[in-house]
């Protein structure tokens, strides 16, 4: 615990800040509660485990967790921040130097949302093995509020597994690789990359390659083998906007005919854009396989590129 009113300049728990050992590894931050600290955990170089701490920070606090220098895996789980009296109280700032395979876990943390950026983890490879949960903080500051960004090493990250981030609206930054929430088809792909896009585009359509890096909606006349690249799990409005093109998982998509549980989803030969059920397919137009097939123009797709 910091003194009361500690304000920027206290530190709950720190590691490695006398001499920055590259060894101080595996420590294990659990079962604290930090209090009124200008940063509840700093941490330069090593690695932690950084579990079922309570943050209550003041409206001077910076960062409830803070890491910088180097760094092997770090994992950060089941932390709950109530550090939500400051509009720029943040729960995580991962400011590493040399980011070359590390990789932080962050998962169930309990995470205000206060104005700023809640998660600021640029440059790293991050997973996560159940969603973390934002509630708003500050007052009347929620909406104004982005979960996850990134501002250092390159202004990219990477996501896997069910971070709690609907994609891509809660991120700011580069991503350069897909981020899924299993259970919500709100959420976008298991997998996917980032392309442009070569006009608008509605979300949940098949797409293919018209350059480099760039797409567009697959056509009534798209029937060749490798046709179809992914799904659009964004909704660019105009050419040259990221388009985020999933390549695994599953949406709804838009249909010529009815569809039904188990049929082959394939490039429509009607429209362009949307897609066909089948029992047979061609290698190469097929997007997936319908999982909830239903009569009024739509279908849940697994996709599936063949």
């Amino acid at each position: 615990m910091c003194s009361s009113g500690g304000g920027s300049g206290t530190i709950g728990y720190g590691l490695g800040l006398k001499n920055g050992s590259r060894n101080a590894l595996l420590e294990v931050v659990r079962h604290n509660y930090f209090e009124h600290c200008g940063y509840g955990i700093y941490q330069k170089n090593g690695g932690a485990i950084i579990e079922e701490n309570t943050f209550g920070g003041d409206a001077s606090t910076i960062d409830d967790i803070y890491l910088t220098g180097t760094s092997s895996h770090e994992r950060i789980v089941g932390n709950w921040s109530e550090s939500q009296l400051g509009l720029s109280n943040q729960f995580l700032k991962a400011a590493f130097q040399d980011v070359s395979g590390a990789g932080i876990e962050i998962s169930g943390n309990q995470i205000p949302l206060n104005g700023g950026c809640a998660l600021d983890i640029g440059g790293n490879s991050i997973s996560s093995r159940e969603p973390n949960v934002w509630y708003n903080g500050a007052v009347g500051q929620g909406k104004h509020s982005v979960k996850a960004c990134a501002t250092t090493n390159g202004f990219s990250f990477t996501w896997s597994g069910p971070s709690g981030l609907a994609w891509p609206e809660d991120v700011t930054g580069t991503l350069t690789a897909g981020i899924f929430l299993p259970g919500s088809l709100k959420n976008g792909p298991s997998a996917g990359m980032i392309a442009n896009s070569g006009g608008a585009i509605e979300r949940g359509a098949p797409l293919k390659w018209i350059g480099a890096a760039t797409v567009v909606r697959t056509t009534a006349g798209d029937t060749g083998p490798g046709v179809a690249i992914g799904v659009a799990a964004n909704a660019p409005g105009a050419a040259g906007r990221p388009t985020y093109v999933m390549t695994s998982g599953y949406t709804p998509m838009a249909a010529d005919g009815d569809c039904s549980v188990g049929q082959f989803v394939v490039v429509s030969r009607e429209s362009a854009g949307r897609v066909q059920c089948s029992g047979t397919y061609k290698s190469g137009t097929v997007i997936g396989v319908a999982l909830q097939g239903k009569k009024d123009g739509s279908v849940y797709v697994q996709v599936g590129l063949r």
